[in-house]
């Protein structure tokens, strides 16, 4: 994870729905900004990542993660 990645908009594993905008890249994961129904700032483990698709600043996460490390 480089700091390229802050701005990049956060999908679900389908792209249904966004899941947050990245506000910091860090080695362990992501700070997420902009979580819809949150306050404040939300961490996704780097390991959550599935996808990063540079030609659009977007990446996916996978199935069943969400913001914080949780199980959905």
């Amino acid at each position: 994870m480089t700091t390229r990645l802050r701005g990049y908009e956060v999908w679900t594993h389908d792209g249904a729905a966004v899941v947050g905008e990245v506000d910091g890249v860090g080695r362990a994961g992501l700070r997420l900004a902009a979580v819809p129904g949150h306050r404040g700032h939300r961490f996704v483990p780097a390991t959550a990542v599935t996808a990063i698709d540079d030609r659009t600043g977007t990446m996916r996460l996978a199935t069943g993660r969400q913001p914080g490390g949780a199980a959905a």
